[in-house]
C-alpha cells in the first residue's frame, strides 16, 4: 500500500494478498507477493519517488490490459501471473477489476 502510495500517488483502501510466486524453484528463494488493491482513482495526490526511481502511472480498462497481454506489450512473469490469478480465481467471485 505504502508502494503505491508513494510510486503512483493513489492511496490504497483495501488491499488482499492474492497469492505468492517464485521466479524459479531450485534456482532462486527470491519470492513475489501479488497484490490486488482497491482504490479511488479520484484522489490521486502527487507521486513521492525516491531519488533512482522513475515510474509512469496510467489507468487503462482492464480489456487494453488483456489487449496488451496478447499482443505482448505486458509480458512479465508478474504481470502475467497476477492476471491469470484473477482471472482464475478472483474474478468469479465478484471482486472488481
Amino acid at each position: 500500500m505504502r508502494e503505491l502510495h508513494e510510486e503512483t500517488g493513489y492511496e490504497a483502501t483495501r488491499a488482499t494478498l492474492m497469492t505468492t510466486i517464485t521466479s524459479s524453484e531450485g534456482f532462486m528463494d527470491q519470492t513475489a507477493a501479488l497484490m490486488l488493491l482497491h482504490f479511488d482513482e479520484r484522489k490521486r495526490q502527487a507521486p513521492h519517488f525516491d531519488t533512482d526511481e522513475f515510474v509512469t502511472a496510467e489507468l487503462v480498462p482492464y480489456e487494453t490490459v488483456i489487449d496488451w497481454v496478447k499482443t505482448g506489450r505486458i509480458n512479465t512473469a508478474q504481470a502475467l501471473s497476477a492476471l491469470g490469478y484473477y482471472e482464475l480465481f478472483l474474478k468469479q467471485k465478484g471482486h472488481q477489476k
